[in-house]
């Protein structure tokens, strides 16, 4: 609970709870965690069919539309125009979650693949240096 602490508010009364004890993230976060394993999984089988369909990111305006119902569901509650249940919570973060993996594993592929080509490169920089260190 500790270390969800650092990244949830884990109010009880807005998480979803196994044998009356609160899981250590909020319902809405309970909700964007299982949104992005969703989408992971439908981001890996889309590209294991067409791998070049998903290496851009789709436009940040799917990723802000993904955010309003989130943002919408919860300034309701914030502003007490709406009680809020957990149920709509974690509805309203799965959705937001299920876009984040459609921007997140591109950029991460793109990291690694950027971090790969530097160590390469600097491997055959210091196998060059060695070389003519050698040859003297």
């Amino acid at each position: 609970h500790q270390a969800f602490g650092l990244v949830c508010h884990q109010i009880p009364d807005r998480s979803f709870a196994i044998h009356d004890v609160p899981l250590p993230v909020c319902a809405r976060c309970t909700g964007l965690y299982f949104g992005f394993l969703l989408g992971s999984l439908t981001l890996v089988g889309s590209l294991e069919l067409a791998p070049q369909r998903w290496s851009v990111p789709p436009r940040r305006a799917v990723l802000l539309t993904a955010a309003i119902p989130a943002l919408v569901e919860g300034g309701a509650e914030i502003s007490d125009l709406w009680a809020g249940v957990p149920a709509a919570r974690a509805m309203t973060g799965a959705v937001f979650g299920m876009v984040i993996p459609f921007y997140f594993i591109p950029a991460a592929d793109e990291m690694l693949t950027e971090a790969r080509a530097e160590i390469s490169r600097l491997l055959i920089k210091w196998e060059n240096a060695h070389a003519a260190t050698r040859a003297r």
